[in-house]
């Protein structure tokens, strides 16, 4: 054994004629045993890439599994949460949210308290619109022109006037949307892949 000091850093140096079979175990057992049973890690590869990374071979007792919702048991993971079947969180296609324990300050999950692994669907907060626009009356179509006359700085209940046309006047079309408009609000985001450690 050779000691070099440099500073505060000590530095062991060991020379030894172990095998490379011994080699090879300790870093097998050290990658299977990396992280605790229940974490979660994300990945760019996919399951069976995942498990040769990590020396994952076992296939009657994985360690690592995908979150996908699949029902474990005889796994070190229920005898930790004291149940004979558990049913995985799904990960898939959803964004992972912090447990909210009693936040008091108003910035935490509105769904409250949740159990962990619970889903929650998307929702739009609510908020409100100026509308910004020229009105027509309602019941007077004495102009015969296809349109009723306007109603000059006119406003409903909860709403601002400005004098700008009508978005459905001719010569003034309505902005086209689409582009950005889907089946989901959603901010811009990456897809990984979702483990767990379950033995």
């Amino acid at each position: 054994m050779k000691i070099s000091m440099f500073a505060t850093c000590v530095i062991l140096v060991i020379s030894c004629n172990g095998v490379q079979g011994q080699k090879k175990t300790a870093i097998t057992q050290q990658a299977n045993s990396s992280g605790a049973v229940g974490d979660v890690r994300y990945s760019i590869l996919d399951e069976m890439a995942f498990r040769q990374a990590n020396n994952d071979t076992d296939k009657t007792k994985p360690h690592w599994v995908l979150m996908d919702g699949r029902i474990i048991a005889e796994c070190t993971l229920n005898e930790l949460l004291g149940q004979p079947s558990y049913q995985l969180p799904d990960a898939r296609g959803v964004f992972i949210r912090g447990m909210n324990l009693g936040r008091p300050d108003g910035r935490g999950d509105t769904g409250g308290n949740r159990n962990v692994g619970v889903f929650q669907g998307d929702t739009i907060q609510e908020h409100t619109h100026t509308f910004v626009t020229n009105l027509y009356s309602p019941v007077d179509f004495s102009q015969g022109n296809g349109h009723p006359p306007l109603v000059p700085n006119y406003s409903p209940p909860g709403y601002t006037h400005q004098n700008v046309n009508h978005p459905t006047d001719a010569g003034h079309p309505v902005g086209d949307n689409s582009k950005r408009l889907g089946a989901e609000t959603r901010p811009r985001n990456i897809t990984l892949y979702t483990y767990i450690k379950i033995n």
